[in-house]
């Protein structure tokens, strides 16, 4: 008899006090064909999703990849703002201009992308420029 995982209903049988060797000198082809192959009993990828149709945990499933590439975006844009703040309060003007081109750059990425709005990255880019104008403007 092979390994039963906590997917099987028969896993839950074990658990709740039947002792499997109740189970060993039977066929148990009528239970395990009355579950659909696209059961959450069968998916292994069912652990951390509510869901209980096939469409449902695809869906659970490429939200799970498209989160962690909209984490991975985000914190990108993120840094390289960071790093642009970073330039102009130090005052220098070549590494604020560098900085600025390099966040642009990560913003109109970060508007391909969907995690920035195209008119908040408009404003981002208008607002900073004028911030490096003035460290310009300062020296």
């Amino acid at each position: 008899m092979q390994a039963l995982s906590k997917f099987n209903p028969l896993y839950w049988m074990a658990y709740d006090g039947l002792k499997m060797s109740q189970f060993a000198g039977y066929r148990l082809f009528p239970v395990e064909l009355s579950i659909r192959p696209t059961s959450k009993y069968l998916l292994e990828d069912k652990q951390h999703s509510m869901a209980n149709h096939y469409s449902a945990l695809k869906r659970a499933r490429q939200t799970e990849k498209k989160t962690v590439a909209n984490r991975a975006n985000k914190s990108r844009l993120r840094s390289a703002l960071r790093s642009m703040r970073e330039a102009i309060a130090k005052g220098d003007k070549d590494a604020a201009k560098s900085a600025l081109s390099a966040a642009a750059s990560a913003m109109d990425k970060g508007v391909q992308k969907g995690v920035l709005h195209k008119n908040t990255a408009s404003r981002y880019k208008a607002r900073l420029s004028k911030r490096v104008k003035a460290v310009g403007a300062a020296k």
